[in-house]
C-alpha cells in the first residue's frame, strides 16, 4: 500500500497487543481472518451474522470485527460509511469517501486491503489463485465497467499497489471470474447451527488447495451474546433514526441506501 495512505490508518493495526477476531458471514471475512492469524497471531473467538453476535468460551480479549463496518470500535471494513469511527481500518473512511464523492469509492474487498496494508507477497499464487483474490467481494467488477474502470485501476495500481492483479484482469473476461465464483461457491454464506457450530457451503477444501493456506472454520462451539434488528434506509432518514436506537454496524450499500443493525 502506498506509504502516505498507510499513515492514515488507525494505530492499532500496527499494535503488538493481542486481539480476538470477530468473523462475519462470508469468504471475505474468513480469508481476512486467516491472513490476520498468520501475520498477527489473532484467533477467531466471535461470530457476527448481522442478526446476532456469538462468542466462544475463550473470548476474553478485546476484539476486532473483520469485514464489518462498526459505528464504534476496532474493525477492518470496505464500505462507504457515514459515521466517523476513527478505529475503523477502511480505505473509504481514511480517504473521506462519502455520498458526495461516492463514484470515487474503493469497491474492492477487505481481504485486498489487508493483504496490501501488510505487504503480503502474492507472487507465488497461480493464475487461478490470483483470480480468486479478485473474485472475493467481486473486486474484479470495476475493471469491466467503463464508467468505473479508471477508478478501479487507480486503487489497484496506485493505492493497493497490486499491478499483477490488473494484469490478471487484462488476461481474463468478466465471465471467467463469474465462473470461478460459481466453481468455489464464493457467494455462499457462513452460518451457525443450533449447536453453535459454524458451517458453510463455500468450497473451502478446494480453495485451500489453490491458495496454499489452511482454510477451515473454527471447530469450537459459539454461544449467543446479543441479538440485533436490521433495516435499510436513506441517509436522510438514518440521521433521524440514529437518535432513537443504538447503532452497531452500518454500511452505505448504494449512493443513498444505508443498511444498519441496531439494538
Amino acid at each position: 500500500m502506498r506509504p502516505d495512505i498507510k499513515q492514515l490508518f488507525p494505530a492499532w493495526v500496527n499494535s503488538d497487543e493481542y486481539f480476538d477476531l470477530c468473523l462475519s458471514d462470508d469468504i471475505d471475512s474468513l480469508l481476512s481472518c486467516v491472513i490476520l492469524e498468520k501475520i498477527k497471531g489473532y484467533k477467531i473467538n466471535y461470530f457476527y451474522d448481522f442478526n446476532n453476535i456469538y462468542s466462544t468460551n475463550q473470548a476474553i480479549n478485546k476484539a476486532i470485527a473483520i469485514d464489518v463496518d462498526l459505528k464504534q470500535g476496532k474493525c477492518w471494513g470496505n464500505h462507504v460509511v457515514i459515521e466517523e469511527n476513527k478505529e475503523s481500518a477502511n480505505l473509504n473512511r481514511v480517504l473521506n469517501i462519502s455520498q458526495e464523492n461516492y463514484s470515487q469509492k474503493y469497491a474492492g474487498s477487505t481481504l485486498l486491503t489487508i493483504l496490501s496494508y501488510y505487504n503480503v507477497d502474492i507472487s507465488h499464487l497461480s493464475e487461478e489463485g490470483k483470480m480468486i483474490l479478485l473474485c472475493i467481494d467481486s473486486a474484479y467488477l470495476g475493471f469491466y465497467n467503463d464508467d468505473f474502470k479508471e477508478v478501479h485501476i487507480h486503487y489497484m495500481r496506485d493505492i493497493l499497489q497490486f499491478p499483477e492483479l490488473l494484469e490478471v484482469e487484462e488476461r481474463h473476461t468478466k465471465e471467467e471470474f463469474e465462473g470461478l465464483q460459481r466453481k468455489y461457491r464464493l457467494k455462499e454464506k457462513i452460518k451457525i447451527n443450533k449447536e453453535g457450530m459454524l458451517y458453510t457451503n463455500i468450497a473451502l477444501t478446494e480453495l485451500e488447495a489453490v491458495l496454499g493456506m489452511p482454510l477451515k472454520l473454527p471447530d469450537i462451539q459459539f454461544y449467543m451474546k446479543k441479538s440485533f434488528e436490521s433495516d435499510l434506509t436513506t441517509k436522510e432518514y438514518y440521521t433521524t433514526i440514529r437518535n432513537f436506537v443504538n447503532i452497531f454496524s452500518l454500511a452505505m450499500i448504494k449512493k443513498d441506501s444505508i443498511k444498519f443493525s441496531f439494538y
